[in-house]
């Protein structure tokens, strides 16, 4: 596949699409799912709906169908690593899982059983799992097998951390919006088949500009990401930070393998604070806390306190980029150095305030972690932890 605008069929013919474990983990809400919906279930017949940007990158890599009990297809997938676009494809993945389970339940109450779960065997197949490959998967080996289960109709057990929790919640709200579609007692499901069908089509003729980066050239990836995600998009400060530091990198790097050895370790190390937020967020002492948020109490520890405009989010942000453009321009190896250290001091600063937030015993650290937060306003007292 060669970039350019495509539909999501014509995306789907690309093979099978993993989300590497450095990028962020599921994190829509009923906002995004409610927009999703609206977007989708309104659009007039005559009109595309533009789902935004795709980027890709090929690999060398391919994966076959597992036969079950000796039968099974021996077919080959190309593997694609998704760098852009998971948080959108993975809901669109659990809108149509409850398409075909809604179409499945109705179907035997028509006169069209064969060709309507014909259709649910043409959704299954181009966009959830095909010869026993799952079109879309998560490298984060948990979260992946979570959402195995919900896109074949499982049992889950209880989630086990806030990217599970919202990936159940999507499922059910989109289940919700379906059973609002049959709730009426003269329903006719022949009308409601033709509705999911339509929808269906709506699915596939989804326009998006894809761009696809050879496995050979991994760090134009990086390039294409800052490019289109530095521009307007809702995009978290933390996820802007990762994407220019690897563009930096890129940029200032004497050598190829300097560059792709600095973007690797920049891509380890916001996997490890995406974990750690994830931790955050199971806290019993934060209702709520964002990577922007603890970037902005890692700023504070890091820089100069001479300003306090500085701290605000996301003005530590063009601080940084204006320090290291600097540097590139001076000395591009201390631009490097500069990079790898700023990294690894964020990386520390998320641990950190990870084990803090997770400090919920009896022993004494825990009991001064716990006074700390009886106090109003606790959350300030977060950037002299991490400078402690």
């Amino acid at each position: 596949m060669e970039s350019g605008k495509k539909s999501l069929e014509e995306l789907t013919t690309a093979g099978v699409f993993h989300v590497p474990e450095y990028q962020r983990y599921y994190s829509w809400t009923e906002p995004e799912w409610d927009d999703l919906w609206t977007d989708l279930y309104t659009l007039p017949p005559d009109k595309q709906h533009y789902f935004g940007t795709i980027i890709i990158q090929k690999t060398d890599e391919t994966e076959s169908g597992g036969s079950t009990g000796g039968y099974g297809s021996s077919r080959e997938k190309p593997i694609n690593l998704l760098i852009d676009g998971q948080q959108r494809l993975t809901s669109l993945a659990l809108l149509v899982r409850s398409m075909t389970e809604c179409l499945e339940e109705i179907a035997p109450e028509t006169d069209h059983e064969a060709e309507i779960l014909g259709d649910v065997e043409e959704m299954r197949e181009t966009l959830l799992i095909e010869d026993n490959i799952y079109q879309l998967q998560l490298l984060d080996e948990e979260d992946n097998k979570y959402l195995e289960w919900l896109l074949t109709g499982h049992d889950v057990h209880e989630p086990e951390r806030p990217s599970q929790r919202k990936m159940i919640e999507a499922k059910e709200y989109f289940d919700e919006q379906l059973d609002d579609l049959t709730a009426s007692p003269d329903v006719n499901p022949v009308d409601v088949a033709t509705e999911l069908k339509q929808l269906w089509e709506t699915i596939l003729e989804l326009e998006l500009m894809v761009y696809v980066v050879d496995a050979a050239n991994p760090e134009k990836a990086t390039l294409i990401f800052d490019s289109v995600n530095d521009r307007g998009r809702s995009l978290s400060t933390f996820d802007k930070t990762k994407s220019f530091l690897m563009r930096m990198a890129y940029l200032a790097a004497d050598d190829e393998g300097e560059a792709q050895a600095t973007i690797r370790r920049i891509r380890q190390s916001f996997g490890e604070m995406y974990n750690d937020h994830q931790t955050m967020l199971e806290s019993p002492y934060v209702t709520d806390i964002s990577d922007d948020a603890v970037q902005r109490y890692h700023f504070i520890s890091y820089f100069d306190w001479s300003n306090s405009d500085e701290y605000s989010d996301p003005a530590f942000l063009t601080e940084l980029k204006e320090h290291v453009r600097t540097l590139r321009r001076e000395d591009p190896q201390a631009c490097l150095e500069y990079i790898r250290n700023y990294t690894n001091s964020l990386e520390r600063g998320f641990n950190a305030l990870a084990k803090v937030l997770d400090r919920t015993g009896d022993d004494d650290i825990s009991t001064l972690v716990q006074r700390i937060h009886r106090l109003r306003h606790a959350t300030k007292f977060y950037p002299l932890l991490l400078k402690a």
